[in-house]
């Protein structure tokens, strides 16, 4: 089995965030009784966190590759990770708008940590 790389390893704790992150917003969505929103947050996290890990192992990987051949495998992962989305989202239509609505919270999970390290980068002083 392939360990993980040095920037991967320094990212698991942003993927413990992604799941913490999903499972505390199925919870509110529970709470207001909107049970088929939660289903699709659950159902969204995973993805989530496998797109979030596609995009980790190609930035640990470049590292290594030269050239063009990096950007070409930069963007194949993009479009691997959006073909992944948009077929996940087309997928939950299935179950009905309001899970399909929390499909899209849970996929979009991984943006929501990265915008919120961006907020506390901004008002605090790290080091």
């Amino acid at each position: 089995m392939k360990s993980l790389g040095q920037y991967q390893q320094a990212q698991l704790p942003k993927i413990r965030q992604i799941i913490v992150m999903g499972l505390v917003l199925a919870g509110i969505a529970v709470i207001f009784g909107q049970f088929s929103v939660a289903m699709g947050i659950a159902a969204g996290v995973p993805v989530s966190v496998i797109n979030y890990y596609l995009m980790v192992s190609a930035i640990d990987s470049a590292a290594t590759a030269e050239g063009e051949t990096t950007q070409t495998f930069f963007m194949r992962r993009f479009l691997y990770r959006t073909l992944i989305t948009f077929t996940t989202l087309f997928l939950s239509l299935l179950g009905g708008v309001q899970f399909m609505l929390g499909m899209a919270v849970g996929l979009s999970l991984q943006m929501l940590v990265h915008l919120l390290e961006g907020i506390s980068l901004i008002f605090y002083k790290r080091g």
